[in-house]
């Protein structure tokens, strides 16, 4: 994410002061995006079928949680965006998905 609101930033804005909230927003956009097709290995490894329908559910329901994990990533630093990650996971662990 620091990647993607960098390049703008940098050829852009031309390092002129704090990034833009449109190149965050961007950015936490397509490192959402990214997020969710990082987990398309996983679901293929246990056997999920990549119909329109299936992939259209694994970007949505993956996508969600890295826009609220860039946002904390944005606002409150990479550790508090780890922190929410591995909260995802235990809840998901604790609720037996």
């Amino acid at each position: 994410m620091t990647l993607l609101a960098w390049l703008p930033w940098r050829f852009l804005q031309r390092r002129a002061g704090r990034p833009r909230a449109r190149y965050m927003a961007a950015a936490t956009l397509v490192a959402a995006l990214l997020f969710a097709i990082g987990h398309f290995p996983a679901a293929a490894a246990v056997g999920v079928p990549f119909t329109p329908a299936t992939v259209g559910y694994l970007l949505a329901a993956n996508s969600v949680p890295g826009l609220l994990f860039g946002l904390a990533y944005w606002r409150w630093g990479l550790e508090s965006a780890c922190i929410a990650h591995a909260g995802a996971h235990l809840v998901a662990l604790a609720a037996g998905a």
